[in-house]
């Protein structure tokens, strides 16, 4: 190749390199199956290639996870609930597992039992504050007579710390009173 390059002639640096294709390209598709979160099926309609190609290539770059055990699905009411990738599994609300900061697992789980946005809002405010357990008679019965939520500003004090609690003591199984 002559020294001066008349631009029909490709340079040494690129002469006989294969074009990688984006799909190709081990940090694109880490970004975008990883990072962005994008299923197979969604890469694949980005490039106009068939999800089973995405497949090749993750599986070639090691990108692959272990399939999910369970998937995040947003109710109209903003509650997110998980739910198992098998049928056999229980689902359950991203509010449940924030309810167990303050309740215990029984408490939580309890077919028996609610837990209960205080606030009333438009969307779900999943925050330990805002969430409490009751049952479920007693949950239904709020909501019928209309005391089911609580000024916003009770909530809001209490997530800023500008409150004084009220100490509420209730019975254990033992029968001591908790403190």
């Amino acid at each position: 190749m002559s020294a001066s390059n008349d631009g029909h002639e490709p340079d040494d640096a690129t002469y006989n390199q294969p074009q990688v294709k984006p799909y190709q390209n081990r940090e694109r598709l880490k970004e975008l199956y990883h990072e962005q979160d994008l299923t197979q099926y969604e890469i694949g309609e980005k490039f106009n290639i068939d999800q089973t190609t995405v497949h090749y290539w993750l599986d070639k770059f090691d990108l692959l996870e272990a399939p999910k055990t369970f998937y995040r699905r947003e109710m109209d009411s903003g509650k997110i609930r998980l739910e198992p990738a098998g049928t056999d599994e229980q689902s359950f609300y991203i509010h449940q597992v924030v309810a167990l900061e303050d309740y215990s697992v029984s408490e939580v789980f309890d077919e028996d039992n609610h837990v209960h946005h205080m606030m009333g809002s438009p969307q779900a405010v999943d925050v330990p504050e805002n969430l409490e357990v009751l049952e479920g008679g007693e949950h239904v019965r709020r909501h019928a007579e209309g005391t089911a939520t609580v000024d916003h500003r009770v909530v809001l004090e209490h997530m800023t710390g500008e409150f004084e609690p009220v100490a509420v003591k209730t019975s254990t199984a033992t029968g001591h009173a908790d403190d």
